[in-house]
């Protein structure tokens, strides 16, 4: 079956390409606060860490 063409090539192009921030908007998206990494260092395994600050940063508002 053939794809269904919902997004042009410079529309499919703009959605895969990463988006570029300024400083500030840079260090609002990325800062992580000093609480919320003491509480990924207690945290015994690499990938609980990592899950920690993924789920933080995608539920941050």
């Amino acid at each position: 079956m053939p794809r269904m063409p919902i997004l042009s090539s410079v529309e499919r192009e703009a959605f895969d390409s990463p988006p570029v921030f300024t400083s500030a908007q840079h260090k609002q998206y990325f800062d992580c606060p000093s609480p919320l990494r003491q509480m990924a260092a207690s945290f015994r395994h690499p990938t609980h860490r990592l899950g920690l600050l993924l789920s933080a940063g995608y539920l941050k508002p």
